[in-house]
């Protein structure tokens, strides 16, 4: 089934990049912008070039010139057409300093345009805060859906939230956002996710696909930008989710996470989300491989094909969750590494969730909490008779 899905990707991803090609204005040089679309009066705005979706960043970030900050609250911003950003680097929407620091409040619809070449690399946090992403921050009433993403390049040298969508979503919503395989996230410390970075405060992500890879690190030797003994949390879609939920998303990408000291303050790698606190994971599913190597202090690292870990915060939900990936942890280790939920150190339940095997893994590692549910759950070979109705329930997401 995976050989199947990925050569309809590949023949999918071909067509589309075709039509990208035809369809987008000239790439971004990195400096202009325009902001002569907006006008503080008007509650929608339609973009059509890199220099005008710039125009937005500087607008909400209060660097546009005699233009007052404004966090769109209210207010729409379409995407009209495909735009290229041209592989340079690029500020944040709505920064966590200054005036934008409520995060982007309006609606963002991307009508199922492309953003092609977007690309952070940030190695100090100043001037633009710790949260990346197209946008830095959505904030409670901010929504963020329809945009497709090509060759997406964040790569983030110091403690940050950050995603291709966004570094945090503060209660907002972000849907039917794409990431494909040419894209890439690689963080050294915190919480990062292809999607997004962290949601949390009643956030949501729904219907999101990922195909891109993502790389987390810790302490690693000849890393000098690497913090010891700082967080490495990572996900598919999201690093952490906290009172939120993620619905109805898809990971086909690679998560791989890795830390070179004994005492990391807190770990997690998953195909969905790497960390959950008292959140909702409801009809996802994960194709990718998962991996957390080096050296790990075993009582506070998750590594799962679904969840890494429970972390502080009970009463996370898995839902009706598929994994088709393969699941890796410290030298095969199956106390903190399963095939759906890693690490359950605080309560939670995990029902009607179903894998394919891997090694000796079980749903969830064996070291969980007393009073963590696991329930109507299964482990599925191909050569089961359930495995069609897997891919069946799988696909129906």
């Amino acid at each position: 089934m995976k050989r199947i899905t990925a050569l309809f990707l590949a023949v999918t991803m071909i067509a589309l990049l075709t039509v990208f090609t035809e369809g987008t204005s000239a790439a971004w040089d990195g400096t202009t912008i325009d902001t002569s679309w907006y006008n503080p009066n008007d509650t929608t705005f339609t973009l059509t070039t890199p220099e005008q979706l710039a125009g937005l960043a500087a607008i909400v970030n209060e660097t546009a010139v005699n233009i007052d900050p404004d966090n769109f609250v209210g207010k729409t911003v379409i995407l009209g057409a495909d735009v290229d950003l041209g592989g340079k680097n690029w500020a944040p929407i709505a920064t966590d300093s200054g005036a934008s620091v409520s995060g982007f409040m309006g609606m963002f619809d991307g009508q199922g345009h492309y953003i092609k070449n977007l690309t952070i690399d940030m190695v100090v946090r100043e001037p633009n805060g710790i949260r990346y992403g197209l946008f830095g921050v959505i904030g409670s009433t901010g929504t963020v859906k329809s945009i497709n993403f090509v060759g997406a390049s964040v790569v983030t040298k110091d403690t940050t939230y950050s995603g291709v969508v966004a570094g945090y979503v503060l209660g907002g919503t972000v849907s039917r956002c794409t990431v494909d395989a040419s894209s890439r996230v690689e963080c050294y410390t915190s919480s990062n996710g292809m999607i997004a970075g962290r949601v949390e405060n009643g956030g949501t992500i729904d219907s999101c696909i990922n195909e891109g890879s993502i790389y987390g690190y810790g302490a690693l030797e000849g890393a000098a930008s690497a913090k010891p003994n700082t967080n490495v949390i990572i996900g598919g879609i999201v690093g952490l989710a906290a009172s939120s939920v993620v619905k109805n998303c898809i990971n086909y990408g690679r998560v791989e996470a890795a830390a070179k000291s004994m005492t990391p303050n807190q770990s997690g790698a998953a195909g969905i989300a790497g960390f959950v606190n008292n959140s909702e994971i409801i009809n996802c599913v994960n194709y990718g491989d998962i991996s957390f190597t080096d050296y790990l202090k075993e009582n506070t690292t998750g590594t799962g094909g679904i969840v890494g870990k429970f972390h502080s915060g009970a009463g996370s939900i898995v839902n009706n969750c598929y994994n088709f990936g393969n699941i890796a942890g410290k030298e095969n280790d199956n106390t903190h590494t399963g095939l759906v939920g890693g690490l359950g150190s605080v309560l939670g339940t995990i029902q009607n969730c179903w894998s394919v095997p891997c090694g000796n893994l079980e749903i969830i590692g064996s070291s969980m909490v007393s009073g963590f549910e696991v329930k109507d759950c299964k482990i599925v070979a191909q050569t089961d008779a359930e495995y069609a109705a897997m891919e069946s329930a799988a696909n129906a997401i």
